[in-house]
């Protein structure tokens, strides 16, 4: 079983990175960035494998590669 989820955010995301003691590694606040198995602009959209819990598509991202991708 597949689970789709998708949503339409008109200018308002978060997107937050903290490493694993919790502290903040990158705070965005913006348009959904575009990101592979995401989604983009103002449009975010994943398909979730149910059995796994899983996003389809996902390919781990380091914070260096996510600052790429916002800025």
């Amino acid at each position: 079983m597949k689970i789709y989820f998708s949503g339409k955010c008109s200018d308002m995301s978060t997107l937050v990175i903290e490493d694993d003691n919790g502290d903040r590694l990158l705070y965005y606040d913006g348009y959904v960035p575009n990101i592979p198995a995401i989604g983009g602009g103002d449009y975010f959209e994943m398909e979730i494998d149910n059995e796994t819990g899983k996003i389809m598509g996902w390919t781990p991202l380091t914070p260096e590669k996510i600052k790429s991708i916002i800025s």
